[in-house]
């Protein structure tokens, strides 16, 4: 523990504005049913306001490098010096962040909606690769499976006061729009503050190559990897997709209490987020990372015996599973840079970019398949296997 307090003492700016944009995070988990909900729209429509998030945050992920590389440019041009070029990318984002939560609030519109669902997901996801990158900056692969920890519990953080705010003003829109545009000026600020402080992108001769293409040489590890990042992310975001759709459908459970009810995972994350270093050191992070999916699926299943104590249950499972899984998957990025550190934000990008490819095919056919299938327990049944399925590809990168 003193390891990890040691990374949150150097990079408290850092982990804290994690806090803040997984409060955007947060709200994005439950676009569909939200705007199904409160905005009365159809399941397939809030579905398409949820892909446009998706998508944004796909387009996103795939431009961080260059988002970044115009960034630096734009410091050059005004003769002012590349030191602050990483801070100030990290404070116009979280400025755009705070001006789309505003336009929420302004708007009542369904196109409207989706144009600015598009907008949250790239500011969104340009956020993430840059903010992993500078977290991992330095760290050696054991000090990254700490930092990992670390970060997830500051997610976790911010989307437990993101679903706190919901459930207590699911009805009152405007005021939980206001409220996080209102708290996305705080990173905007601590940024300012922060734009002298150095990074791994400020010294030249560490200077990313800016592209609109992933620099990878696709290795068999670097494919196994990516399969298992777009699978397991496709079902755990069954979780804000068909999951509450089918606890609503069977059990009447409505956005409010689904809110409520996923602080369970919140709690789950927060106290037992550092269980899987611990863990990890024993069993090893490809056997770790695997045992997480296959738990995060069957615990999303489990919902399937129809009782409500089950349905408590079933958070806490498929939880576990998602501390595992999520609090591992990341850590690859540093496996496979730490012999060349400048790659990291390129590795980081296509984690996110495959990560958001889940979270936005994922609902979108999982939605489908619910609306379709005469039998809903069918949908439930398929992402079970897909999770086990999808656990072949760790034990793979054991051998590799």
């Amino acid at each position: 523990m003193k390891n990890e307090l040691r990374l949150l003492k150097n990079n408290w700016v850092d982990y804290f504005s994690v806090v803040i944009f997984a409060l955007g995070s947060g709200f994005v988990l439950l676009l569909q049913i939200y705007f199904h909900e409160v905005f009365h729209y159809s399941v397939l429509q809030a579905a398409i306001i949820l892909g446009a998030a998706g998508s944004g945050q796909l387009i996103g992920s795939f431009c961080a490098n260059f988002y970044l590389k115009l960034i630096k440019h734009l410091f050059h041009a005004y003769k002012v010096t590349a030191r602050s070029a990483t801070r100030c990318s990290l404070m116009l984002l979280s400025a755009a962040t705070t001006i789309l939560f505003i336009l929420f609030t302004m708007n009542s519109y369904y196109l409207p909606f989706v144009f600015i669902s598009f907008l949250l997901g790239i500011t969104l996801s340009l956020f993430y690769p840059i903010i992993q990158s500078v977290l991992f900056e330095n760290l050696s692969v054991s000090q990254a499976v700490a930092a990992s920890s670390l970060k997830r519990l500051a997610l976790n953080l911010g989307v437990g006061v993101s679903l706190t705010l919901i459930s207590f003003v699911t009805h009152h829109p405007k005021i939980l729009f206001l409220s996080i545009a209102c708290l996305m000026l705080i990173p905007t600020l601590l940024f300012l503050s922060q734009l002298t402080k150095h990074s791994i992108f400020d010294s030249d001769d560490k200077t990313i190559k800016a592209s609109n293409k992933f620099s990878l040489k696709f290795s068999k590890p670097i494919i196994l990897w990516g399969i298992t990042i777009f699978l397991g992310t496709a079902i755990f975001f069954q979780t804000i997709s068909v999951y509450p759709m089918y606890l609503h459908d069977y059990y009447g459970i409505d956005t409010a209490l689904f809110g409520r009810l996923m602080l369970i995972n919140i709690f789950m994350v927060l106290a037992f987020q550092f269980v899987a270093p611990l863990v990890e050191r024993k069993l090893g992070i490809h056997f770790i990372s695997a045992l997480g999916m296959g738990i995060m699926s069957v615990g999303i299943g489990m919902v399937l015996f129809h009782s409500f104590s089950i349905v408590i249950l079933s958070f806490v499972i498929w939880s576990i599973g998602e501390i595992f899984y999520l609090g591992m998957i990341t850590v690859y990025i540093k496996m496979f840079s730490i012999n060349d550190p400048q790659k990291s934000l390129i590795y980081s990008s296509y984690y996110f970019f495959l990560f958001y490819l889940g979270k936005t095919l994922g609902p979108i056919l999982g939605s489908l398949a619910y609306v379709h299938l005469q039998d809903k327990n069918i949908a439930l049944i398929v992402i079970i296997i897909i999770g086990l399925l999808g656990m072949l590809p760790f034990l793979w990168l054991r051998d590799t």
